[in-house]
Formats: structure tokens, C-alpha cells, sequence
């Protein structure tokens, strides 16, 4: 019997696997966000596992890449459909990108407020061979602005932040955030 997979975010979907990140397939992916009408209104920072085991020192398996997008929110229609557009064009090149918006970089070594997240979804869900594995997202707070997109707020540290925090104090992680238009120039 064939294998089957689907994995949906937001607006997303895909029925292919993608492949562990590599340089080449996020040099690919950020090639096609460069055509995104958004692009220019915001700063966009390769964080997380990926960042560190090229920039830093983790050598821990990854599946994604962690895109943080920072900059003022003009229109929440806009920044919606660039994080949906942004998964998609991951899926498109058979990358998984966890693309969020943040008020501010996370700094791993110190918990700090206000943060706030917004996601192109409040789920993520992948089904292999019809086996369903949903992840919900929390917040401490949220706001809904449309739909299932929301500003989530964090008053206590965040589950991927209480990891990555982990993952400082066990000496895999830097703390490394890399400009991704500076990065690709």
C-alpha cells in the first residue's frame, strides 16, 4: 500500500513530505518570498534549530526552519496572507517553515514582556498513511483579528521558548538570529 501524507496551516496544504532544511531549499524558498508584495515591509530573522546548527552549534536533527517576521503590523490582511504565502512556498520546495510574526526577537536567555506571536493558523495538521497529528497553538492571551488568526500574547514563558531555553542551557543553542535579506544579499 502507498504511503499517503497531507499537512495543512492556515491557508496551506500540501500532500508531499518535505525534506530536512538545507541551505539550498531556504535559498530557494527566500528567492520566491523575494517576489512577495509584503516583503519590504518587514525584517525577517532565521531563528530555532535550523540557525543554530549552521550558524551555531547544535547538532540536533531538525524537520523545519523558524522564520520570524518583525515590523510594524500595517494591515493584518496583508501579514496573513504573507505567513500563509510563506508556508506554502515552504511546501512548494519541500520545506517546512514555521513563519511567525513577533513584536521582538526572542531572547533565550531571559524571559522578557511584553511578547506577543501571530500565525497564519491556530493549528497546524499533518495526517501520514490517515494517522491524524494536530498541534494546537496557546497563548496565555488572545486576540482574534479574522477567522482563526490571532494575536496570541505570552505572560509566562512559551513552550517553543521554554525549549529553546532548555536546549541554551544544555549547550546546544547560541541564541542565533540571522537576517535573511542581509543573509541572502
Amino acid at each position: 500500500m502507498k504511503n499517503t501524507f497531507k499537512a495543512i496551516y492556515g491557508s496551506s496544504v500540501t500532500t508531499t513530505p518535505w525534506d530536512r532544511p538545507n541551505l539550498i531549499r531556504l535559498g530557494q524558498w527566500w528567492n520566491d518570498m523575494l517576489t512577495h508584495p509584503s516583503i519590504d515591509d518587514y525584517e525577517f530573522y532565521l531563528t530555532g534549530n535550523f540557525a543554530e546548527k549552521i550558524f551555531g552549534i547544535s547538532e540536533l536533527p531538525t524537520w523545519d526552519v523558524d522564520v520570524v517576521v518583525i515590523g510594524d503590523v500595517k494591515s493584518p490582511f496583508k501579514l496573513k496572507r504573507l505567513l500563509n504565502d510563506g508556508v506554502q512556498l515552504g511546501f512548494n520546495n519541500k520545506l517546512m517553515v514555521d513563519i511567525t510574526w513577533q513584536n521582538r526577537l526572542w531572547d533565550i536567555t531571559e524571559w522578557q514582556l511584553p511578547q506577543y506571536k501571530i500565525r497564519p493558523s491556530l493549528s497546524f495538521t499533518k495526517f501520514v498513511n490517515h494517522k491524524e497529528e494536530r498541534i494546537d497553538f496557546e497563548y496565555d492571551k488572545m486576540v482574534q483579528i479574522m477567522d482563526d488568526f490571532v494575536v496570541g500574547e505570552f505572560i509566562n514563558p512559551a513552550k517553543s521558548w521554554s525549549k529553546a531555553h532548555q536546549r541554551y542551557l544544555d549547550g546546544h543553542y547560541l541564541g542565533i538570529s540571522e537576517n535573511l535579506k542581509k543573509m541572502f544579499k
